[in-house]
Order: C-alpha cells, then structure tokens, then sequence
C-alpha cells in the first residue's frame, strides 16, 4: 500500500468519524428513543422523520374495528 492509499483511507475515515460524530448529535437533537437511534444507524430513517410535530392524523394508520 503506498502513502497515498494510506493518507486517502486516513482523510477517509475521519470524514466517516465525523459523520457518525453529526448523526449521533442530531438524533439527541430530536430526542430519540434508543429504537429510534438504532432504526437511524441501520439507515433505515433520518432523524427528523421521528419528528411529531409535522405529523398528522393522516400519518397513522388506523384499524377499523
């Protein structure tokens, strides 16, 4: 592996660090829920999709009973 491949996965990884640094401050941002943060890290959903404020009676689904 030559320097460059080395100083490329090094820049690399710390952007990879940081992003996951940005992603675990906007979840506690938004307050979530451990199952929330782990739906989250899966990338599954972002962090404002677990935003009630913007969610309507619309949103849900409701069973006829």
């Amino acid at each position: 592996m030559g320097l460059f491949e080395i100083l490329f996965d090094d820049e690399k990884n710390e952007k990879k660090k940081k992003n996951i640094e940005d992603l675990e401050k906007e979840m506690d941002l938004y307050d979530l829920d451990e199952w929330e943060k782990e739906e989250v890290r899966d990338g599954n959903y972002e962090p404002e999709d677990f935003n009630d404020d913007d969610l309507t009676e619309d949103d849900y689904y409701y069973e006829e009973q």
